[in-house]
């Protein structure tokens, strides 16, 4: 009879697991399907960049005021995806080393340690984008 009782129990056992496990299947299987949310590297048009423009220094006076609109777009959009921005200057030639001009200017007009400022040296043909620590590098 103890090996009845054994026995017993042991199928009890599978057959429980066998019935949790169903159940487990079928809950999953009940719940609504989550909608796939896709990445997208598109631009929302209807974003506010009102003050992006401040991020913008044209010395070399070569931005079209649409070229200037786009990379305030841009700059909308990545502050609110990544909470950082990429200043541009450009500019008519650079004092010695243009990486340590665009550090310089980027620390000057107070870009935080998630920012970027790209420096184009429209006289001297160079360019040089600096980040900060904290900089984006990859989504």
């Amino acid at each position: 009879m103890n090996r009845k009782f054994q026995l017993f129990c042991a199928i009890a056992g599978i057959l429980s697991c066998l019935l949790m496990i169903a159940a487990a299947i079928g809950i999953g299987l009940s719940k609504p399907e989550k909608p796939v949310v896709k990445p997208t590297t598109e631009l929302d048009t209807e974003v506010n960049i009102v003050g992006y423009d401040r991020w913008i220094w044209d010395e070399a006076d070569v931005l079209s005021d649409a070229t200037r609109e786009q990379i305030s777009l841009f700059n909308a959009n990545w502050v609110r995806r990544y909470d950082s921005l990429i200043a541009v200057a450009m500019v008519d030639s650079v004092n010695g080393a243009i990486d340590d001009y665009a550090y310089e200017l980027g620390a000057e007009i107070e870009l935080a340690s998630a920012d970027a400022i790209l420096v184009v040296n429209v006289g001297g043909k160079d360019a040089y984008l600096a980040v900060g620590p904290d900089y984006p590098l990859s989504d």
